[in-house]
């Protein structure tokens, strides 16, 4: 595989994390870790975390889904640049931004951070080993317009 061919598959794995984040994808979100991959963070939660292991993070991921509910209000928005890559290892950095629609007023920033994320190349492809959320500064992803208090 080109090295062309390995950072389109690190851009895809990171994409697939955003994605399976905003779709409510529990199983999907957990996938593009290593079975010890561990997430480190404060994106949009009250207090920071740390979830090691794929069965924490599909537990993660599925508790964040049902706090949602089936109100899609939110679209993760990402920049990714791979800062250094080996045969085996990558380290990419993500700059994210979150939108959130209320209703049925315009889209409006929900949070900013960056991700910056170790990932190493497993016999199923890219994961990440270590995804950390470096927010821009804390803060809430409001509740769905639906559960919002005015």
């Amino acid at each position: 595989m080109s090295c062309g061919d390995e950072r389109l598959e690190i851009l895809n794995l990171i994409a697939s994390y955003s994605h399976a984040a905003d779709d409510g994808s529990p199983e999907d979100y957990a996938a593009c870790f290593t079975p010890d991959g561990e997430f480190h963070g404060r994106v949009g939660m009250p207090d920071e975390v740390k979830i090691v292991g794929r069965a924490a993070l599909l537990k993660f991921a599925g508790a964040a889904a049902a706090r949602r509910g089936a109100v899609q209000n939110r679209h993760i928005q990402t920049n990714t640049m791979i800062v250094e890559q080996t045969e085996t290892t990558a380290h990419a950095k993500t700059y994210l931004l979150v939108m959130q629609t209320r209703g049925a007023n315009p889209p409006e920033p929900g949070l900013t951070s960056v991700y910056d994320d170790q990932l190493v190349k497993t016999d199923d492809g890219w994961r990440i080993r270590s995804g950390r959320a470096l927010p821009d500064r804390k803060g809430v992803l409001r509740p769905p317009a639906a559960e919002a208090k005015p």
